[in-house]
């Protein structure tokens, strides 16, 4: 499997008190997968979008009455130790606010931050999505309260890999048609059909 497109939908539970303070942080691979991602040396990640839920569900365990409101979370990359979102004058940012990235998108929450340009995760680095728990009134108390993260990304494996880092290097996109064009233009070069 040389090219695929991946979603990824994370629900972030307070089990282990990981959300349960203002300002705490969620790694969502660690959540689903128990460790951080690191890509191989044969492999080439694109992450395309990313958002999070714009409320907080919540049912109320007794009368089953949906309590549902919105709150502030944050979206943030991670690659090896750098966060990918900053502030203008480089220091750090909680991330994407939920409200500006929602997922799902609905009537009520349209997107209003596109991420542009796609963001590049190279060869052999550690790269994670986290979510940050915004003011103190956001807690998530229970077990019964969650929230989404949502990430769309492709993985570029062998030979794709080997051709998104050369597209990288020429200054251009990475995405299939790109690759499948210069997979065509080399077989133009070496005369083939």
């Amino acid at each position: 499997m040389a090219m695929r497109a991946q979603t990824l939908e994370t629900q972030l539970i307070d089990t282990d008190g990981t959300l349960a303070t203002a300002g705490g942080q969620a790694s969502c691979f660690t959540v689903l997968f128990n460790r951080i991602m690191v890509t191989k040396a044969t492999e080439f990640i694109v992450i395309e979008h990313l958002g999070s839920s714009p409320l907080k569900h919540r049912t109320n365990a007794v009368t089953g009455d949906d309590l549902t409101r919105v709150f502030d979370g944050f979206v943030q990359v991670k690659i090896n130790t750098t966060e990918y979102f900053l502030y203008p004058d480089g220091s750090r940012t909680p991330g994407i606010p939920n409200i500006a990235a929602p997922y799902p998108i609905s009537v009520s929450y349209q997107p209003v931050f596109i991420l542009y340009p796609d963001v590049y995760v190279l060869p052999g680095q550690n790269w994670d999505i986290l979510f940050n728990l915004g003011a103190t009134d956001n807690l998530i108390h229970a077990d019964n309260e969650y929230v989404y993260v949502f990430i769309k990304y492709t993985l570029y494996d062998g030979t794709d890999a080997v051709i998104a880092n050369k597209l990288l290097e020429m200054g251009i996109t990475v995405r299939p048609q790109n690759i499948d064009w210069y997979k065509r233009k080399l077989i133009e070069k070496s005369g083939g059909p």
